[in-house]
């Protein structure tokens, strides 16, 4: 039964094209089996009507009234009620059938019925794909007449009560040329959409940049999630673009591995397939943009078709991402080869910076709150920041090159003073003759994402931030620009939504793990699950150094386990002697086990890939077996952030 299940989940998350043609087959059965039915009907009318049978006990009169004696008029009306006879108002069977006949008819009803149930859920699944509302009503249309006709409500031999023979099969006959019409517009309209546009995403960023460009295309062509696609789903399209993120030290996406142990396993694709992908990394990371490599020679060594070299975008380079989209533009045919990819920042005005662990200089970590100036966000989102460089610093320098600092110029369509738009950019040094030339060949900087700490009903945005220095001693730039935030500062922000981290709709237990700085989301999460009546479970495992100098959000965590909004608190800290946060998990195995597969709760996992994810993971696919882990992370059970 679960292997069942299973299947039934794999085929509703699998393509719109899919249930397509389920749903086609089902309506292509449904027609066979009502002109099935009719025809036997109208044989066993058309073969009996006329046929009278005489009835024992029956005495006429002279002057012709029938007179049924008691025990036959029982029999009779035992019969007619059965269907196993018709009789007409004298009493005089004008059909019958034997007790098999009637239940093969009962039978085909049956499976009628199931097949009409079967396309209304079909279609349902159907209706939440924009691009078939109009095959869902239709569906739903030649249901309602179907069952109109009679064919497949009860079965009645009696031509004289509900529609005749000739109405229900003019009513069949009617959908049949209906749906033939349909059908073949249909059909040739989703022949059209031969382009795939599909992403593969961790935090977001390449599912949003992939729906972004979806708005430039026609209706026709199709966005989809990596993890919801199959090498044969990829043979339906003459075209695939793909936006790939690479997560941590070179690896894909949670979601994609699926995806990729298919491809491994296929020997070649099932028609010729055109590909180019867009690669998104960091080049602070040793394996840059390795997963979109990855994915470009699986494709090609599976007979697919490499369109573009593969274009590599650093931290969100726009430039690099424009210059995909002209490529891809041309060669599908895209008249707006250009696409905005500017975003709306937000002036957020910082209300305070706390550091919260001053013992510890060398991983002070801070809280810092921003008014929240109408931002909408759910527990769980990311806030994008844009970092700036030291004001003093660019100012000293420009006064060395001999600029003016307080010179207006044009930076991103914004008037600034010039300093202003140096610490917003990847300046080096440069020189030029003018302001406005220097400031004109600057990159911005990209920016930076943070957990928020907070959730979406409290007044303040707040994240947690750890002061970051290199090997070398050198300060990070994003983070040390925000530890060294002061009050009624302003800085240049916006939500990032991040729906792989997001709180479920469905109500169920959960169990959050993180450690460091990771703590932040898994707070936001909680008081995002505090607002709600229905309490269950949650069991939090945080993982530090030292209980006296690094329990972060101590007052939140105390306050939830008194509400019992939290349930359940293990913290691991490693140098008070409590161990790593995976001794904890190899302790709890048997309750985290009975949590996922009986209780159907789900996992959260926040903190550094390097180290503490890594573990983690391995340490769950232990405790969980590493099949029903993959299952867990397609069913998205289990969702990860690590960086």
């Amino acid at each position: 039964m679960s292997q069942l299940v299973k299947y039934g989940k794999n085929l509703i998350n699998s393509q719109h094209a899919n249930l397509s043609y389920l749903l086609n087959l089902f309506i292509k059965l449904l027609f066979l089996l009502g002109f099935v039915l009719w025809a036997w009907m109208f044989s066993l009318n058309s073969s009996h009507t006329q046929t009278r049978f005489s009835i024992e006990g029956v005495t006429q009169h002279s002057n012709g009234e029938k007179v049924f004696d008691s025990f036959t008029i029982k029999q009779l009306e035992f019969f007619d009620e059965t269907r196993l006879i018709v009789l007409n108002q004298e009493f005089e069977i004008i059909n019958y059938l034997s007790s098999i006949q009637l239940a093969i008819a009962h039978l085909l009803e049956q499976i009628g019925l199931l097949f009409c149930a079967v396309i209304v859920v079909i279609s349902l699944l159907l209706w939440h794909q924009k691009k078939q509302h109009k095959l869902s009503l239709f569906a739903f249309g030649f249901v309602a007449c179907a069952l109109f006709s009679g064919c497949f409500t009860l079965f009645n031999l009696d031509v004289n009560n509900g529609l005749s023979l000739y109405a229900s099969i003019g009513i069949l006959i009617v959908c049949f040329v209906f749906y033939a019409c349909c059908y073949s517009l249909l059909n040739a309209r989703s022949q059209t959409a031969s382009t795939l546009l599909a992403f593969a995403s961790q935090s977001g960023t390449a599912m949003s940049i992939a729906e972004r460009f979806h708005k430039q295309l026609p209706n026709t062509f199709d966005l989809r999630c990596l993890s919801s696609l199959t090498p044969d789903c990829l043979g339906q399209y003459r075209q695939v673009l793909l936006i790939a993120s690479t997560y941590g030290e070179g690896a894909p996406p949670e979601t994609a591995v699926t995806f990729l142990n298919k491809m491994k396993k296929t020997q070649t694709l099932t028609s010729k397939v055109n590909f180019s992908i867009l690669a998104l990394g960091d080049r602070t990371y040793q394996h840059f943009c390795a997963f979109g490599h990855q994915l470009a020679h699986l494709l090609s060594s599976k007979g697919a078709k490499q369109i573009t070299d593969v274009i590599e975008v650093d931290r969100g380079d726009k430039d690099a991402i424009g210059h995909w989209w002209q490529q891809i533009s041309h060669f599908i045919g895209n008249e707006q080869s250009t696409v905005s990819l500017s975003d709306n920042y937000h002036r957020l005005n910082t209300r305070s910076n706390t550091l919260v662990n001053p013992k510890k200089p060398k991983r002070a970590a801070h809280r810092i709150t921003f008014k929240n100036e109408g931002l909408t966000y759910q527990a769980g989102d990311l806030l994008e920041v844009i970092p700036k460089y030291d004001a003093i610093k660019c100012q000293q320098m420009l006064r060395e090159k001999g600029f003016d600092c307080q010179q207006q110029v044009i930076f991103q369509n914004t008037e600034m003073p010039l300093f202003e738009a140096v610490r917003q950019s990847n300046w080096l040094g440069e020189n030029a003759t003018s302001a406005q030339q220097l400031v004109d060949v600057l990159k911005p900087l990209p920016p930076r994402v943070y957990s928020i700490a907070s959730a979406p009903h409290e007044s303040n945005i707040e994240i947690f931030v750890r002061r970051h220095f290199d090997d070398l001693g050198k300060p990070g730039l994003a983070s040390n620009y925000l530890c060294d935030l002061s009050e009624n500062e302003l800085i240049s922000a916006r939500i990032k939504h991040h729906a792989n981290f997001n709180l479920p709709k469905r109500h169920c237990p959960t169990i959050l793990i993180g450690a460091g700085t990771g703590i932040a989301p898994l707070i936001s999460l909680l008081k995002g699950m505090s607002v709600n009546e229905q309490r269950l479970p949650a069991w939090l495992f945080f993982g530090e150094q030292s209980k006296s100098t690094d329990f972060y959000f101590k007052d939140e965590i105390n306050a939830m386990l008194s509400d019992k909004s939290l349930t359940h608190f293990t913290p691991a800290w490693s140098r008070d002697g409590g161990g790593y946060i995976t001794e904890q998990l190899e302790l709890h195995a048997s309750s985290i086990k009975k949590w996922m597969l009986d209780d159907n709760a789900m996992i959260y996992l926040c903190g550094k890939q390097k180290g503490f994810g890594d573990s983690v993971i391995s340490c769950l696919k232990s405790i969980l077996e590493e099949r029903v882990y993959q299952s867990l992370i397609e069913a998205k059970c289990i969702r990860v952030d690590l960086y």
